[in-house]
């Protein structure tokens, strides 16, 4: 079988392998077929340790070689235990857990402190099969193989937006419109939410509107302060969820939420910036971070997938065949009319790819 490995930071090669062959007891043959690339993997695929530093990627120590993709949209080869049919569409649960230490026996297995990801830890879905745990792969019903693959970041936005606990006619700030981003203000309008989000890049900014967010291209603090007060009776923003990694978010957001508020923080950075503490006295204010999802959250993802199936459609995405899966980890912070980069780990090779909607 193909597959991409990435053998070295910003090196990767497709070549073929040895298949997984019969799955055994508990186990699930996949045939992937979009994969998601996300921030994440651009750390891994960059080398930059200090990013995975802390936080679940740092798990079980990510190294490489590796094949990468863990935003697995896929298709049943063969399951022995015969819950799932052959051809049935799935999506992966990246996080296998230890089920011992004192997170786990908390509940929160995504913080799991010997945390192993699918795609990170281990080989994931950048190859023309994969094998995984049963209990890792959930269906998602008849929808196409892109929101099969955005079900992961979901479900890291269903997570985040469980953490900031956000309600029916809650006012939230979202601060990024990648697919994370766009998952939370999906997630957040889904429970009766308002949303503004905020994002640079007009076309992310734009995406928004599947969900009936409003939107502002406008980062400028002191005009966003004022937008926010306005829409919310001079209060500020219930909650504010940032999707961005960057660390001059943090204070914005410290600035624009309400007096009580909270803050989620979800994307990973390497860097450092400047933050008023004295606001956080202050105000009274909960800052929390979010990290992954547990099963029942991406269960929970994927059905909200299915409900929102046409407009998750309707994002604008790039799509790059496997023998570009290299071109794809070195373009995806560099797509700004795109929510996502995929790779169509089917498709054997196709043109330079370009910002698209899929259909």
């Amino acid at each position: 079988m193909r597959a991409a490995i990435t053998t070295a930071p910003r090196e990767v090669v497709v070549r073929d392998l040895e298949p997984p062959g019969s799955p055994g007891r508990g186990e699930v043959l996949l045939r992937p077929l979009a994969v998601g690339i996300c921030g994440s993997d651009v750390h891994l695929y960059d080398g930059d340790d200090a990013a995975l530093s802390g936080s679940a990627l740092s798990g079980s120590g990510p190294g490489l070689p590796r094949v990468q993709g863990h935003e697995i949209g896929a298709e049943v080869m063969h399951d022995p235990s015969g819950r799932l049919a052959v051809g049935e569409r799935v999506a992966v649960w990246p996080l296998l857990s230890c089920g011992s230490c004192h997170m786990c026996a908390a509940g929160a297995v995504n913080a799991c402190l010997q945390l192993s990801i699918i795609g990170v830890h281990r080989d994931g879905g950048l190859a023309e099969q994969i094998m995984v745990p049963g209990s890792q792969v959930v269906r998602v019903g008849a929808v196409s193989d892109v929101v099969a693959a955005l079900v992961e970041p979901l479900s890291v936005a269903v997570h985040a937006v469980a953490r900031s606990g956000v309600g029916d006619g809650d006012r939230a700030v979202v601060f990024g419109g990648g697919a994370v981003g766009q998952g939370i203000c999906l997630a957040l309008a889904d429970r009766g939410a308002e949303v503004l989000l905020v994002d640079p890049a007009r076309a992310r900014a734009e995406a928004g509107e599947l969900w009936g967010a409003s939107a502002t291209t406008d980062t400028d603090r002191e005009r966003l302060r004022e937008r926010v007060l306005d829409r919310t009776d001079g209060r500020g923003a219930d909650a504010v969820l940032d999707a961005t990694g960057v660390p001059a978010v943090l204070d914005t957001a410290l600035d624009i939420v309400r007096v009580g508020g909270v803050v989620v923080v979800v994307g990973l950075s390497s860097s450092s910036g400047p933050v008023h503490p004295g606001a956080i006295a202050a105000k009274e204010l909960s800052i929390l971070g979010s990290s992954c999802c547990t099963g029942e959250e991406f269960v929970r993802a994927a059905e909200l997938a299915g409900r929102w199936a046409s407009a998750l459609d309707r994002l604008p995405v790039v799509r790059h065949p496997l023998d570009q899966c290299g071109h794809a980890l070195a373009m995806a912070h560099r797509a700004p009319d795109a929510v996502k980069v995929l790779v169509d780990v089917t498709v054997a090779s196709a043109p330079e790819p370009r910002p698209e909607e899929s259909v």
